[in-house]
């Protein structure tokens, strides 16, 4: 909502910075913290098993609009 809120305004470049700005957060907080909180406060030192079909696709996805719009 922010995005479109802004370029409406006329802020184009404001809107695809917090677009890609969120998306980022959204994978090293969403997907980091809690990784972290599983290896330090629950089991500390274990590996932790995870479902991580799509994940490559994903993540690939994401840097490829970011260097996309970065080009562009």
């Amino acid at each position: 909502m922010a995005s479109l809120i802004v370029a409406r305004q006329g802020m184009g470049d404001m809107a695809v910075s917090n677009s890609i700005g969120s998306n980022v957060f959204d994978i090293l907080v969403g997907l980091g913290l809690p990784w972290a909180l599983k290896t330090l406060a629950i089991s500390y030192g274990s590996d932790i098993k995870l479902n991580s079909k799509g994940l490559i696709f994903s993540v690939g996805l994401l840097l490829a609009s970011v260097f996309l719009t970065v080009s562009t």
